[in-house]
């Protein structure tokens, strides 16, 4: 539980301030491939402790909801296409796109 909100969530948090505070900043089209490095680093660490588990603590509990309700804060969906992990890549939901 700990990891979504603490390891994961803050370079998700930081990009939407990017995105939303700091849009008109001249320097922000610099930051945001920085920022995206990071949270695609937070979903590789993600990705390795899943392995090839289903859920994250072994069985279905409160950590995979918090997670969930991390990752669909993501703005960028092409952010989660680069993880190359199953469990990710099994939930759809989370990159806000639309079957079809």
């Amino acid at each position: 539980m700990f990891a979504a909100l603490n390891t994961v969530e803050s370079p998700i948090v930081e990009l939407e301030a990017a995105t939303l505070l700091e849009n008109d900043k001249s320097w922000r089209a610099e930051r945001l491939p920085v920022i995206e490095e990071r949270i695609r680093r937070r979903l590789a660490d993600l990705s390795a402790t899943l392995g090839h588990s289903e859920w994250l603590g072994g069985a279905f509990i409160a950590a995979e909801l918090l997670m969930v309700t991390v990752l669909r804060r993501l703005p960028r969906a092409h952010i989660l296409k680069t993880i190359r992990a199953s469990p990710l890549h099994r939930t759809p939901d989370v990159t806000h796109e639309k079957p079809g």
